[in-house]
């Protein structure tokens, strides 16, 4: 059934490239399901190979070009919290399966992501209205997950704090409950956002200026990215 489904769901997979599109929600399941009946099947050794190079020449290596250094992610914002979820699972089943670790070898752009998230974030905790998402959630559990990975992967306070406030926005609940057993580590106290008010996240083609650090206050936005991340 593994086989069947897993046959189907990369029929459905037509990207070419690896800065937008569902493939990454995409890769991820197959991933998962690959490592499950690995061994018992021929087919999971090709799937796995083949998603293994998508990941290292492209998904993360999409970031890395985007989000490193200056931080930042051209997928704007809501975006963002749709798809890191489903590279940091990769990251977690790669590491449970193979103990590689690429959470250290991606930590150039996933921990500096962080502030992409705290810059945009406003007063109501919803984030700065940006790409074509029609539906403009605040922070969420998709948040929380990754907050609690950065702050557990990284030592990383300002996760914790992040974290913390996605979940006044997003209680813990039912089948998140094992998300929290897997990457809530408590011994990471949190502290929240400081340093300079205004950044440039090169990479994304965004400038933002704040106020203060803290949700609320005046906010400015300006996006002028290359038109290869549909800016």
């Amino acid at each position: 059934a593994l086989v069947r489904q897993c046959r189907d769901l990369q029929s459905r997979i037509h990207d070419d490239e690896y800065v937008t599109g569902t493939s990454h929600g995409h890769n991820k399941s197959l991933m998962l399901a690959a490592l499950a009946f690995h061994g018992d099947h021929s087919y999971a050794e090709d799937l796995i190979d083949k998603i293994v190079w998508d990941y290292r020449y492209g998904f993360l290596a999409t970031w890395r070009r985007l989000s490193a250094g200056d931080g930042g992610c051209s997928k704007g914002w809501w975006y963002t919290n749709f798809v890191l979820p489903f590279e940091l699972e990769f990251l977690a089943a790669w590491r449970s399966s193979t103990g590689q670790d690429w959470y250290q070898e991606e930590r150039v752009w996933c921990d500096p992501l962080l502030d992409w998230l705290t810059s945009g974030l406003q007063g109501d905790l919803t984030f700065l209205r940006d790409t074509d998402a029609s539906v403009f959630k605040g922070l969420s559990a998709d948040n929380r997950l990754y907050a609690n990975m950065v702050a557990k992967e990284y030592k990383n306070p300002v996760a914790r704090w992040l974290a913390d406030r996605a979940e006044e926005m997003d209680v813990v609940w039912g089948p998140f409950g094992v998300r929290e057993i897997l990457w809530h580590d408590a011994s990471v106290e949190a502290a929240p956002p400081s340093g300079p008010t205004s950044k440039i996240f090169r990479g994304a083609g965004t400038a933002i200026m704040r106020e203060t650090l803290e949700p609320g206050g005046a906010m400015v936005s300006f996006r002028s990215s290359e038109a290869y991340t549909q800016g």
